[in-house]
């Protein structure tokens, strides 16, 4: 789930505006990362949530992604992963995680590469994520810009156990709740389909069928999208 922020420091303005008589946050504060974010704090990306149904897995891919987001988990800010996560971690199938160490504040905006583990793969180079913008806030917590993973199914980690701290005062008022993922596209779909195959050689016939192909009819189904003209046996054997 994620719920968008406003400045922490907005939460407080009524009552400073009373006894202080005035207050304005300035330009440079507006601007900054470390006061606009939108919390992410899906439990289902925990580096330990192991998943290997296939309706269960998640998708990040969607374009849906605007602006900077927090990492939460209970009490505290957390960090994406910097070292290499195994397969079907993180709710989905190929976990992405941050190449590269996180900043101090005095670095200001920094960029990093992303990889996703897939198959013996740290860093699968089918499946390149594009980089994001990493900022380190006063506080001890650290705000990612993320962006479209472009393929399925794909979906960033957080480590719930690099405790940070919480941004004072965070607003984490239920009414702005809103799901994180929305359902991926058709076209999602067959991407997720090729990611999820790409694996299953080893597979006999009876196998592909009960524990890949029928999976995904019924997920496809469950979501609203037409499998009639969907080739999935022709997926799976074209695969190299």
């Amino acid at each position: 789930m994620m719920l968008t922020m406003r400045s922490p420091l907005s939460f407080c303005l009524p009552l400073v505006a009373m006894i202080l008589g005035t207050y304005q946050i300035t330009s440079a504060q507006q601007s900054d990362p470390c006061y606009n974010y939108t919390v992410l704090n899906d439990t289902w990306r925990a580096t330990t949530n192991y998943v290997v149904d296939v309706p269960a897995l998640r998708c990040d891919g969607g374009g849906h992604w605007q602006g900077w987001y927090l990492l939460v988990h209970q009490d505290h800010s957390v960090r994406m992963p910097t070292s290499c996560i195994p397969t079907q971690r993180c709710g989905t199938a190929a976990p992405i995680w941050m190449s590269g160490s996180h900043p101090s504040p005095a670095d200001g905006v920094v960029t990093r590469q992303m990889c996703t583990s897939w198959n013996a793969y740290c860093c699968h180079p089918s499946y390149p994520v594009p980089s994001i913008q990493v900022k380190a806030c006063p506080g001890n917590y650290i705000v990612y810009k993320l962006v479209d993973p472009v393929y399925c199914t794909l979906a960033y980690c957080a480590d719930f156990s690099s405790k940070g701290a919480l941004p004072s005062p965070t607003n984490l008022d239920h009414e702005d709740l809103v799901t994180t993922t929305p359902a991926p596209t058709h076209s999602e779909h067959v991407v997720g389909m090729h990611l999820l195959v790409s694996s299953a050689k080893h597979l006999n016939e009876t196998a592909v069928e009960e524990q890949i192909l029928k999976p995904l009819r019924d997920l496809l189904r469950r979501r609203g999208v037409d499998v009639s003209g969907i080739r999935l046996r022709r997926l799976y054997e074209e695969q190299p």
